[in-house]
């Protein structure tokens, strides 16, 4: 059981280094501020590991085994977005009326920008927004306003670990009831939780995590936490693709009963 001094200790993210066009820039840009996924992540998800991209219109692995219902004509916030690969799939292939992609690397959104341009979207189409930030910030999603409107559903793909490493378990805990507080009733969002080998993985090559890491009582994939703040499990998809073997979670906002 970790001390309660030990809870204080969190991995604070220094700020991003600036960004030029130079290549020597961005080559080097994970190495001064490792933070969160690689560039082109996505580009590994397509359930093999053959290193070609899949095509920007073949619709995410993930994706395609919920209910498209939970997209359509609803109005999608993607946390961790990347290259904001779910997304633009939501929005062009599930029928979103609306999406908005954050993450922390500038890096990141900017391809998230360049990709939304290569799939056919204008740069001021109000039907995308994607944003740097960091919504682990106390207050963030009570500042958040989305210029898509209104947000219905919540991804939290393959970056709960990261949140956690970084934030500690009170990070979660805050991020958790933030959600719940930020979605109308109904809303929804959908998780897939990394597990708790690839957290020692993280560690092994980030020595900067390790002091966090030694704090962390919750473990992935935060069942109990969800519960506790309000939401309730209305479906889990296990799944095996590419290496990768991570459940997806949908969980819902539901009304309280009086």
């Amino acid at each position: 059981m970790a001390s309660e001094a030990a809870h204080a200790v969190v991995a604070t993210p220094a700020p991003p280094p600036s960004l030029t066009n130079s290549a020597k820039n961005k080559q080097n840009h994970r190495q001064e501020w490792p933070y969160g996924n690689y560039r082109s992540y996505y580009s590994f998800r397509s359930g093999t590991t053959q290193p070609d991209a899949p095509p920007a219109d073949q619709l995410d692995g993930r994706l395609s085994l919920l209910d498209p219902a939970l997209f359509r004509e609803k109005t999608l916030l993607d946390i961790g977005t990347n290259s904001g690969k779910i997304a633009l799939d939501a929005l062009l292939l599930l029928g979103a009326r609306a999406v908005a992609g954050v993450d922390i690397d500038p890096l990141l959104i900017e391809d998230a920008r360049k990709a939304a341009l290569e799939r056919g979207l204008a740069h001021d189409d109000p039907r995308v927004e994607f944003r740097q930030a960091n919504v682990m910030e106390e207050g963030w999603f009570e500042r958040f306003e989305p210029s898509v409107g209104k947000v219905d559903v919540v991804t939290l793909f393959s970056i709960t670990k990261w949140l956690h490493l970084h934030n500690g378990d009170e990070g979660m805990r805050r991020l958790f009831r933030s959600l719940h507080t930020f979605l109308p009733t109904d809303g929804v969002v959908i998780v897939e939780p990394q597990e708790w080998d690839n957290y020692k993985r993280a560690v092994k090559r980030n020595k900067d995590l390790r002091e966090t890491f030694k704090t962390l009582e919750l473990r992935p994939p935060f069942d109990a936490e969800m519960r506790e703040v309000g939401f309730v499990l209305e479906e889990q998809i296990e799944r095996e693709e590419g290496g990768f073997s991570r459940p997806l979670l949908v969980w819902r906002k539901v009304k309280r009963a009086v």
